[in-house]
């Protein structure tokens, strides 16, 4: 799981730096898991860390509600965030709820 990480680094490198950053929010466990064998948070909290460790100057989250089907509030993906200090830009879509919300509508920022 955390070889894809490794953007110009030695393989072991980077795996040091994604436990370090996964054990910051305590879930270092997930390191060793298949993708099968994580939940939805789990799966989501492995994919920032490998964003984090990527050389793109943003993390762009797109519709984090279709993945993270059990969170009823945002709050814990910004707790988890906070606890990273992530230094990139951060831009969350949630494409779906918004798809629901002004489907067949007009959008009325401007009236």
């Amino acid at each position: 799981m955390l070889q894809e990480v490794q953007h110009n680094k030695k393989v072991l490198d980077a795996q040091k730096e994604a436990i370090l950053l996964l054990q910051t929010i305590s879930m270092e466990s997930i390191a060793t898991k298949e993708t099968y064998e994580c939940n939805e948070f789990e799966l989501f909290c492995a994919m920032l860390v490998r964003a984090m460790l990527s050389d793109a100057p943003c993390i762009f989250i797109v519709s984090p509600f279709t993945l993270i089907t059990t969170l009823i509030e945002i709050q814990n993906i910004i707790d988890v965030i906070l606890k990273l200090e992530i230094k990139k830009d951060i831009i969350m879509l949630d494409i779906q709820t918004n798809a629901l919300h002004y489907k067949k509508e007009s959008c009325h920022v401007l009236q």
